[in-house]
């Protein structure tokens, strides 16, 4: 573990997201594979697909898949990955260092596959899953299997986690597994601050690393949005548009965001409220077809729209909102913020993202507060053109690349677990 990593390494990610799929996951690992690769890096991807298949991109990227079907839970895929199958893969490809991203059935296939082996392991978080428990009730798709799959492995500190938490079952449940998993890799991943504290509170032993994400201008620019989606929104009145990009699903917030948007309308009638993104969840339309009823000509809901448009998108709007409380650290606040638009987010730890806007409001409990800060930043409408302004925000490609194989050998050196953060482009101990 001690070994320090050069450039010309062999990188084997297991992640249960992956382009096609539109996610911040997808996003964050696609960003960190093209990363790794402009750094000479070989790398090979195991993730979701439609059948067994082995394929290599553009960029010389190896992919292997692994069956999956589509789950209640706004489409999210359950693979049918095996820990055998995971070893096989290993053994073929010789990774030099391990990436596993998620904790779905392809990333537990992964770290079970690995646990003999002497290759790094580094398991990443991008999730709140304790919140996804409470917005899913299909929960159980995930956290039964590999609940099931865990329980018979000793795992020290795993029933006094359990008994001292004062929570409900399937709580106490994921807690277990994201502490056993988080003790089977040699090192972690978080994406933010509160992220590597909510893990120290799990008990986890092993060094933390914060490695934040980000964004590149290059990303959102390169097209413009359909023709009929610019016509709809230059229908609305201007100096009072409002946008949330992202996944339109219950852990997003999207009902939390409807009525706080119901306060802003009633100062500001001339307000609209933008959804831009992709909805795979039937409940959800049900729930957006009774918000649409409410706020009526308020609210446009567009669909989904390609990454490569934003900024074009951005420069008719006015605000950015989010609602969610179940990311580490949503991609789409970093996108606003380099587009120069202010941001509005319901979860606090958006508050301690360094690096990304000083026109942020965050940590707001009622709809009423997060309604009152919308309007606030609808009346002051202060925002930068994004090509006047910076090109890149947090730290994107090969910036993350560099700093996840650089973590190997901090991690392998470092006499005691420690959590580690980021002064001046290199790792420094908390």
């Amino acid at each position: 573990m001690g070994t320090e990593l050069n450039p010309a390494t062999r990188v084997l990610i297991a992640t249960d997201s992956f382009t096609p799929r539109v996610d911040g996951i997808a996003v964050s690992v696609d960003s960190l594979a093209r990363g790794l690769v402009s750094m000479g890096c070989t790398v090979a991807v195991v993730s979701p697909g439609r059948s067994f298949a082995h394929e290599v991109d553009e960029l010389g990227v190896q992919h292997w898949r692994v069956p999956s079907v589509r789950t209640p839970l706004d489409g999210y895929p359950l693979s049918v990955a095996t820990a055998e199958r995971m070893a096989q893969r290993i053994r073929e490809f010789r990774p030099d260092f391990i990436s596993i991203q998620t904790i779905g059935s392809v990333g537990l296939a992964a770290l079970q596959a690995v646990r003999r082996s002497s290759v790094p392991v580094a398991l990443s978080w991008h999730t709140d899953f304790e919140s996804y428990l409470d917005k899913y009730r299909l929960a159980w798709l995930f956290v039964y299997p590999a609940y099931v799959r865990l329980r018979g492995k000793e795992d020290r500190g795993r029933r006094e986690l359990a008994e001292k938490e004062d929570a409900p079952r399937k709580t106490r449940m994921i807690r277990e597994i994201l502490a056993y998993t988080a003790r089977e890799a040699d090192f972690l991943i978080a994406p933010s601050a509160p992220t590597a504290r909510y893990l120290e509170d799990l008990g986890v032993e092993r060094p933390i690393f914060v490695l934040p994400t980000g964004v590149d201008v290059s990303e959102l620019t390169g097209g413009m949005p359909p023709a009929e989606l610019l016509a709809a929104i230059e229908a609305t009145p201007r100096d009072g548009r409002v946008i949330y990009a992202g996944r339109l699903s219950r852990e997003k917030g999207i009902d939390f965001l409807c009525e706080s948007f119901s306060h802003v309308v009633a100062r500001r009638p001339d307000a609209t409220l933008i959804l831009t993104g992709p909805c795979k969840d039937p409940k959800m339309w049900f729930r957006l077809r009774a918000a649409k009823a409410r706020l009526g000509r308020n609210l446009l809901v567009t669909g989904p729209v390609a990454r490569r448009t934003m900024v074009e998108l951005y420069r008719r709007v006015d605000v950015f909102v989010t609602a969610s409380v179940t990311e580490t650290q949503g991609i789409a606040v970093w996108e606003a913020a380099l587009a120069g638009l202010p941001v509005v987010a319901r979860d606090g730890s958006f508050g301690d993202v360094p690096d990304v806007s000083e026109d942020i409001l965050s940590g707001f409990s009622t709809p009423a507060e997060f309604g009152e800060a919308i309007l606030g930043c609808v009346e002051r409408r202060k925002r930068a053109a994004a090509e006047g302004g910076a090109r890149r925000v947090g730290l994107v490609g090969a910036d993350r690349a560099r700093l996840l194989l650089d973590a190997v050998g901090v991690a392998g050196g470092a006499p005691r677990p420690a959590s580690w953060t980021l002064r001046d482009g290199a790792w420094c101990e908390e």
